[in-house]
């Protein structure tokens, strides 16, 4: 990996996936554990606990995103702030996940990404032909 890679939005957000799919999960048992008590009174927990968990591995594939393709990641920087804000109607990884995964979003959205020049094989020859005349056709507008 080079070093043009964003790298703390990477880790925060992968951090952050990971206690919102601790949190998700943690939820997910408890709605089932309820429904076994009486049947429909953990739904909301066990709906909570998978949208959660959901959230938490879409946070870590973003993250993962952020480092293969750097230059999207003002998408991406959104789109981690967009998911970690969805993730708080089911607590938002024990409200540890939320702050690490705006601030990873908000790092991903600010980094500065540097462009390379493109390789040799794809440069125009130096001692080539000049570049082609711009403006109207020989003999004028009307044609010859």
């Amino acid at each position: 990996m080079d070093s043009n890679r964003p790298k703390l939005s990477v880790v925060l957000t992968a951090v952050a996936g990971g206690f919102i799919v601790i949190d998700g999960a943690v939820l997910w048992s408890e709605g089932s554990f309820l429904n076994l008590i009486h049947p429909g009174l953990g739904s909301f927990s066990l709906w909570y606990g998978q949208t959660e968990a959901l959230a938490g591995f879409l946070l870590i594939g973003l993250a993962f995103s952020l480092v293969f393709w750097p230059r999207y990641h003002l998408f991406l920087g959104a789109a981690i702030v967009i998911v970690t804000l969805l993730s708080t109607f089911g607590g938002g990884g024990f409200y540890v996940g939320v702050p690490l995964g705006i601030l990873g979003g908000i790092f991903g959205m600010i980094f500065r990404v540097e462009y390379y020049p493109a390789p040799q094989e794809y440069m125009p020859p130096e001692d080539g032909p000049g570049p082609q005349a711009q403006g109207s056709p020989p003999g004028g507008a009307l044609g010859p």
